[in-house]
């Protein structure tokens, strides 16, 4: 095994080694970029207001976030799809599309619960609350426009009970448009699609002559729309002293989600998700302490990095070293430790590729000796033998064998010169 002790092959295994790593982790695990694109929302919404919080946090980190504004989560998913966008994560309401549509989308986690809100003027109900979509569908119903999410997962909600939201009693506009036609008794129904605590929803929820409709049939939906989780509001949650909601609502959801695609750094992952667990895990009107981050209710396939952080938390590995410490660290780890298992039982091999090899370079050498006596026993030019002989002499003396080889291949050698000087007979080479 003295070849396998040898310092040179010992060294040219390490740089072997080093090299094989650099190349596999340059093709298969580039480092994180430190710059990412988030499409997000307008800025008054809370989609835009969360992309900027991503962006403070991930800053300590030594990560550049730009926040994109958007219209919304429609166009989010098409910023998401187009390799020229730059947009590596986006903001998305569940539900408005799934992973047959986009198989090379990914679901992190939901941020918060976004319900549907079906606010009424009750003047337009005479006989009574309404509690079902088929009450409200001849009614004058105020939707969001063509291109948000909103107005997908409105859509889709109507659909399912057999009505088109293209019929002449719907009428489409933003947010605020809706919410004055409706107080000004131009609408009777609008549909609005906001998390509790949005600014914009406080506002309705302060028109005490508006009331909100509560799904009676809200669990129906759930096995056409997985997306959809159901909420129930607790009577005075929103405000106390003017009983805001007079009573409980029985609201449907989809969930705001953060979706990559497949350009997305895993390390980023593992640090985002552990970013948002400190902005999303606290108690809200719709949602007790620690419901967020979770995988449930998400529209595209759960990416397994994100999955692993819910069940588990951080590695070891993450929870004491710094962010780009820790990513080469893994790095290292998940290309060295394969590496050695392929390599080192090539590397116990390797001696007897040597042998072979050295052996092969000795046979050579008796082979050119056998020919040039067999070219001096049939007179052939003494001069051109005697330089073959010399060059052959210094290939042996300049060889890495072990001095009794050389020893011997030069007393050969000496023997065909001592015959050409023609001190020993010449005989007849076999071959």
């Amino acid at each position: 095994m003295k070849e396998l002790a040898s310092p040179k092959r010992l060294i040219i295994f390490i740089l072997f080694i080093i090299a094989s790593a650099s190349i596999i982790l340059h093709l298969y695990f580039p480092t994180p970029p430190k710059k990412i694109i988030i499409a997000t929302g307008g800025e008054k919404g809370a989609y835009y207001a969360m992309g900027q919080e991503i962006k403070r946090r991930l800053a300590d980190s030594g990560i550049t976030v730009e926040v994109r504004k958007t219209q919304g989560s429609v166009e989010n998913l098409e910023l998401l799809n187009d390799p020229t966008s730059g947009v590596d994560i986006a903001i998305v309401q569940s539900g408005i599309s799934n992973a047959k549509e986009r198989p090379n989308l990914e679901s992190l986690t939901g941020l918060f619960y976004e319900p549907v809100w079906v606010a009424f003027q009750p003047k337009a109900f005479p006989k009574g609350t309404p509690s079902s979509i088929a009450e409200i569908k001849d009614k004058r119903i105020g939707i969001a426009l063509v291109g948000s999410g909103t107005r997908k997962i409105t859509d889709q909600i109507f659909e399912l009970n057999g009505v088109s939201t293209k019929s002449p009693n719907f009428f489409a506009a933003d947010p605020e448009s809706l919410f004055n036609k409706l107080q000004a008794h131009e609408l009777d129904v609008a549909i609005f699609v906001y998390k509790a605590e949005a600014p914009f929803i406080g506002k309705v929820f302060k028109d005490h002559d508006i009331k909100f409709m509560s799904f009676g049939e809200a669990y129906g939906y759930l096995q056409a729309m997985p997306s959809l989780t159901v909420i129930n509001i607790p009577r005075s949650v929103l405000d106390i002293p003017t009983d805001t909601p007079e009573k409980e609502i029985r609201v449907i959801s989809p969930v705001a989600e953060l979706v990559i695609n497949e350009r997305f750094h895993p390390a980023i992952t593992t640090l985002l998700m552990n970013e948002m667990n400190d902005v999303i895990n606290d108690p809200t009107i719709v949602a007790v302490e620690n419901t967020f981050p979770n995988v449930n209710h998400l529209s595209f396939k759960v990416n397994e990095d994100a999955e692993e952080y819910v069940k588990n938390g951080l590695s070891i590995v993450d929870q004491y070293l710094p962010f780009w410490v820790a990513v080469w660290f893994d790095r290292l780890i998940r290309v060295v430790l394969p590496l050695l298992a392929v390599l080192l039982p090539l590397y116990n091999f390797l001696p007897g590729v040597f042998e072979y090899f050295e052996k092969q370079k000795k046979a050579r050498i008796y082979i050119e000796l056998r020919h040039l006596e067999k070219e001096l026993s049939e007179n052939g030019e003494k001069d051109f033998i005697i330089t073959r002989l010399n060059l052959i002499e210094n290939k042996v003396i300049q060889s890495k064998f072990e001095a009794e080889e050389i020893f011997d291949m030069r007393s050969h050698i000496d023997l065909v010169r001592e015959k050409l000087t023609g001190q020993l007979p010449l005989a007849k080479t076999e071959l």
